[in-house]
């Protein structure tokens, strides 16, 4: 996967932020990873928007991450660049005749495509907010075992997380106004029940019980013919 340029320039930053515990200067953080400095620093306008890093004025001003680095996901960083990964259409549904079972059939083959890679989309979406900078840190300055850290993400308690990332994800985007699977219905006719009538004190006979140690009054309700 090659991110764009935007992506992958905050994500630097972020990360080589994350690995500092001081305020760093614009220019050193572009030196240091070959970003151009004013697009450094229109990105970091909106890294600070989104509440990832904050900016220090002064002589000795700069930036810092604004909060700790398990709390920011690489979706964090991706979003406040707005910049997706993955972005699918809205899928249009053609209206059909109900006779022609080919432009039905061709309906439900578009919609299946679309939300096979929208699925993907979501997938990828919760994958990278499980992915935090911490995280990320660790794989640059142990680059070794770089894919184990990764790895871990997609079993155990992290795949059950991203399993609900991407449920949370699906609901808000449904929420967004993703047009759904057209539905086929059946319509049964039913003829109406007519509830019967509830009898009357004198419709239900007394039946004297015939167990020895009790004296139970049953009542039974007159049965409909």
């Amino acid at each position: 996967m090659q991110l764009k340029a935007s992506t992958d320039y905050a994500l630097r930053a972020v990360i080589y932020l994350a690995m500092q515990d001081h305020v760093i200067s614009s220019k050193k953080i572009a030196d240091e990873l070959s970003i151009p400095r004013d697009y450094l620093i229109q990105l970091s306008q909106n890294l600070r928007n989104a509440g990832i890093i904050e900016a220090k004025a002064g002589k000795t001003g700069g930036y810092l991450l604004a909060k700790p680095a398990s709390s920011i996901t690489a979706y964090d960083i991706i979003k406040a660049i707005d910049d997706p990964v993955i972005q699918t259409k809205d899928v249009v549904i053609h209206d059909a005749d109900a006779s022609s079972q080919d432009a039905q059939a061709n309906n439900q083959v578009i919609y299946g495509i679309h939300k096979a890679l929208e699925l993907m989309s979501h997938g990828m979406d919760a994958y990278l907010d499980s992915v935090t900078v911490e995280t990320l840190v660790k794989c640059a300055q142990d680059s070794e075992h770089a894919e184990d850290y990764l790895a871990q993400l997609l079993s155990g308690d992290g795949a059950s997380k991203m399993a609900d990332a991407t449920t949370k994800e699906r609901i808000r985007h449904s929420a967004g106004g993703v047009i759904q699977a057209p539905d086929s219905v059946t319509v049964i006719p039913v003829e109406p029940y007519a509830a019967p009538a509830v009898a009357s004190a004198s419709d239900i006979p007394q039946v004297e019980s015939k167990t020895p140690t009790a004296d139970i009054d049953w009542k039974i309700p007159h049965a409909e013919e």
